[in-house]
């Protein structure tokens, strides 16, 4: 066995030149090991081989864990190196790559720390690059480290030699040291892999040949292949010389010659900037549009795209493509912003003893949480009131002793936000408000799409009351296809629903005297004014000769300095068709602050065998300044506005119906509220409004 490296000799091609040299050299001692010698039995060979293919491969030290993120959030890194290894490996790596492909070796510096050095010297000066493989002894060895594949065949330079550190066994899949014959310290630069369980003989001559290294994974099947090329024999050196692609009818040329394209450290891991490594990465989604995974030297980059749910797979492959790949999912979520408030609560609140006094918040955003605080004067501490954790507020009964300023603290996963604060003042002898108008603007259509308002008196004896129609009139304001003549008929809700007065075109009284706004004299609106006992009535308003339009029913208290009575309900029911909007006013007078509750009733009127219903009103509530100061959509089945129902006498809602509702304390002044259909939804609707005692 040639053990070291000789004087550069000629190119082979010249063979003559090649005899010559092989005389010369040949007086130099050689290290020679018979193949007689060699007592590797073939199942033995295999079944190391076999064991040796299995090892050091990708593993999954760790499984990845699920990855949990947010659209718009940073990207999420993953340290791969935490994941994935080489179990057992614990030196460093050296890539050998020829053109039959790559195999890495693991460094065994504690068992041979002067050879390994030596080594890493040559590696580190590149003389490895180019390395001509010059032997090759199937079963045996393949031996590199002496000379470079050029033409002529060049020397690598030798460097002192190496004391021998003979520890490992020769086994399959270790590298050893060349060295002379003449003792164990020669080693320089050559080196060889052994193709077989060697032990037997090189454990056991010139003190035994130093391993300091071991092809890792399926490396070996690169020393296998290069081993199975043919051998040629151009005298030692050269004796058993693999060439590829060539015939022996020709001179062999450096194209022939195998050869180590590169020899250099690795790390086990890609890094930035790297030029090589035993592992690669590669990443795929199961989902597509979730995330965007990408992989940059060692570190995997998780980028949310969109809401969902999808697995990654990560995949390591080493040098020799054995791979192993680990999968964990990955959860996009849409960030919970902090909640919004776009309806306040009043500035202020005037209300007598005994009142019940309603504040309200309108909220935006995912899961809102609720709760209604109180400050203090004195120590100026803002405390929870207690049960308050809704978006209503309401204080039954109130007394002098719950005057303060209110404010609600609005709270989800995303943050929280404080409303503006009510300040609520409760005194005794507070002069009472009352509703002194009440309207409500519609389509009037014809028989069932009639416009019908209804409204409810309390107190005593009897008041004079303005019920108007109007119609004509309203082309003032700006409003369109209005009805053109109005007939209006009022009816009792007593017994047999007597009708108690009609009117078609209106003489003698435009409603100034009431706060009505004026008629155009000679209008076909229609206006009754006629002393009425408390109780409850309808005013139906319909097109005379079938005629349709939109038209206006009012009803006014005409003696606001009477107080012996006063209204406690409006109502009115009326289809409407797509895009139309039904609108209730109310005035309250001067005193107390007013509670109302107002509802939108669509789905629950069909309990009533109301055909057509509107499937889903809205309530939105407007002041004197168009402001909108509070709305609803789905009433909630809150316990404040059940009990409100109850305490004024309406009709229960299912708690999960479409229905809309909302109680409010209203200072003096007018207010609109407007019912429509969610998306401009068709039906018929009914619309009320009720003094809150």
């Amino acid at each position: 066995m040639r053990l070291q490296s000789r004087p550069a000799g000629p190119a082979l091609g010249k063979l003559e030149e090649l005899a010559a040299w092989r005389r010369r050299l040949w007086f130099q001692s050689y290290f020679f090991i018979p193949m007689t010698s060699f007592r590797c039995s073939v199942l033995l060979c295999l079944g190391f081989g076999l064991g040796a293919l299995h090892a050091q491969t990708p593993t999954v030290t760790q499984p990845l864990p699920a990855v949990s993120l947010s659209t718009g959030a940073p990207a999420a890194t993953v340290d791969l190196t935490q994941y994935f290894g080489l179990p057992g490996v614990t030196g460093q790596v050296v890539q050998v790559a020829t053109a039959y492909g790559r195999f890495n070796i693991e460094l065994l510096a504690d068992d041979a720390p002067l050879t390994v050095a030596n080594f890493l010297g040559y590696v580190n000066a590149g003389s490895y690059n180019n390395a001509l493989i010059h032997r090759s002894v199937p079963g045996f060895v393949i031996q590199t480290g002496g000379f470079i594949a050029t033409s002529p065949v060049g020397n690598i330079t030798s460097g002192p030699t190496v004391k021998n550190e003979f520890k490992r066994s020769n086994i399959r899949g270790t590298l050893a040291m060349a060295k002379l014959g003449t003792g164990p310290d020669t080693a320089t630069n050559q080196w060889f892999v052994n193709l077989a369980n060697n032990a037997a003989n090189l454990d056991n001559q010139n003190g035994g040949f130093t391993v300091f290294a071991r092809v890792l994974g399926t490396g070996m099947l690169v020393a296998d292949a290069i081993a199975a090329l043919p051998i040629y024999n151009f005298g030692s050196p050269f004796d058993s010389l693999p060439l590829r692609n060539y015939n022996s009818a020709n001179q062999p040329v450096v194209a022939n010659f195998v050869a180590l394209t590169s020899v250099r450290v690795v790390p086990i891991h890609p890094v930035a900037g790297g030029q090589g490594s035993v592992f690669t990465y590669s990443v795929s989604t199961g989902t597509a549009g979730i995330v965007t995974a990408t992989i940059s030297a060692s570190t995997l980059t998780l980028t949310p795209v969109a809401s969902g749910s999808t697995t990654v797979t990560v995949r390591s492959t080493d040098s020799n493509a054995n791979f192993i790949e680990s999968t964990f999912t990955a959860e996009v979520t849409s960030p919970i912003p902090a909640p919004t408030i776009s309806q306040q609560p009043p500035s202020s609140i005037a209300a007598g003893v005994g009142q019940t006094v309603v504040l309200n918040v309108v909220a935006a955003g995912e899961g809102l949480s609720y709760q209604w605080k109180r400050v203090d004067d004195s120590p100026n501490l803002a405390s929870d009131v207690a049960g308050a954790t809704t978006a209503s507020l309401v204080l039954s009964n109130a007394q002098v002793n719950q005057s303060g300023s209110y404010f609600c603290s609005v709270s989800n996963g995303g943050g929280s936000i404080n409303s503006q604060s009510a300040a609520v003042t409760v005194a005794a002898g507070a002069a009472a408000s009352r509703l002194t108008n009440l309207a409500v603007r519609s389509f009037a259509g014809a028989g069932e799409k009639a416009l019908i308002a209804g409204f409810v008196t309390r107190g005593a004896g009897s008041k004079p009351l303005a019920v108007r129609g109007i119609g004509p009139a309203l082309l003032a304001y700006g409003v369109t296809a209005v009805l053109d003549d109005p007939s209006l008929e009022l009816r009792s809700t007593g017994a047999g629903t007597p009708v108690v007065g009609t009117n078609d075109n209106w003489t003698g009284d435009d409603g100034r005297n009431y706060g009505g706004f004026p008629l155009n004299a000679g209008s076909k609106d229609s206006v009754l004014v006629s002393p009425l006992a408390v109780g409850g009535y309808t005013a139906q308003v319909r097109g005379s000769g079938g005629a349709t339009g939109n038209a206006l029913v009012e009803v006014y208290d005409a003696a606001t300095a009477d107080p012996s009575s006063s209204f406690v309900n409006l109502s009115a029911r009326t289809q409407l068709d797509a895009g139309q909007i039904l609108i209730a006013g109310v005035s309250v007078s001067a005193g107390a602050n007013k509670t109302l509750l107002i509802r939108a009733v669509g789905p629950k009127l069909a309990d009533f065998g109301v055909g057509g219903v509107l499937s889903d009103p809205k309530i939105e509530v407007y002041n004197s300044s168009g402001t909108k100061i509070m709305e609803n959509d789905n009433w909630g089945g809150t316990p404040a506005l059940t009990a409100a129902a109850a305490a004024v006498g309406a009709f229960g809602l299912e708690p999960a119906s479409k229905d809309a509702a909302l109680a409010m304390t209203l200072p003096a002044g007018g207010y609109t509220v407007w019912v429509s259909g969610i998306g401009g939804a068709a039906g018929v609707v009914l619309v009320e409004v009720y003094e809150y005692p």
